[in-house]
């Protein structure tokens, strides 16, 4: 995901050009996961994300995309539509929904128009093209309950995923729903 605190292994501080959109599809975060709808257990041992595809995107969704601050003509900002629904304060339940267009996702529109604006004017948005226009777009929940063991060592994750069309229009294309279900690697 672009627009968040990043790990930052530049040799100058500069880990917005170091470690772009492009790279983030083919390489591993190296201290948590930032998947959409992204949860681990306490130690980080089991992380879970998921990851979509529209049979129109030339590379599977996995992250939350954004522009980054030389990007965006007010900085850093997260170019997608996802909301956390519901949570317990102990995060024993949580409930989260993504918004994925039918139609390509619009990267290269959104970075290019948000470079050509200056900071007086207002931020171009996702929902300023028309990735969503008539409609074309999946409601994709995900639900995850976490239940302690009987040792109370690790937690238990039961997760379920619901889509939902929101199309009144026919079209061709199908929603790929993938669990990326990673597990850390502790030994040195």
């Amino acid at each position: 995901m672009q627009a968040t605190v990043r790990e930052d292994y530049s040799e100058n501080g500069d880990a917005w050009n170091h470690f772009p959109h492009s790279h983030a599809r083919s390489r591993a975060y190296r201290w948590g996961e930032d998947g959409i709808a992204g949860i681990s257990d306490n130690h980080q041992r089991l992380c879970f994300g998921l990851s979509l595809w529209n049979e129109e995107d030339p590379i599977l969704k996995e992250r939350l995309y954004g522009v980054t601050g030389h990007q965006g003509n007010h900085g850093e900002d997260v170019k997608e539509l996802y909301y956390y629904l519901d949570s317990t304060p102990t995060h024993s339940y949580m409930k989260f929904l993504y918004k994925y267009p039918q139609r390509r996702f619009p990267y290269e529109e959104l970075v290019s128009e948000n470079q050509q604006r200056s900071r007086e004017v207002s931020e171009f948005e996702i929902l300023d093209t028309d990735a969503f226009e008539d409609d074309r777009y999946w409601d994709v929940f995900v639900e995850v309950y976490t239940f302690l063991n009987k040792l109370a060592v690790d937690a238990d994750m039961p997760c379920s995923m619901r889509k939902m069309n929101r199309s009144q229009t026919m079209f061709t294309s199908g929603l790929h729903l993938i669990t990326g279900d990673l597990t850390r690697r502790t030994c040195t």
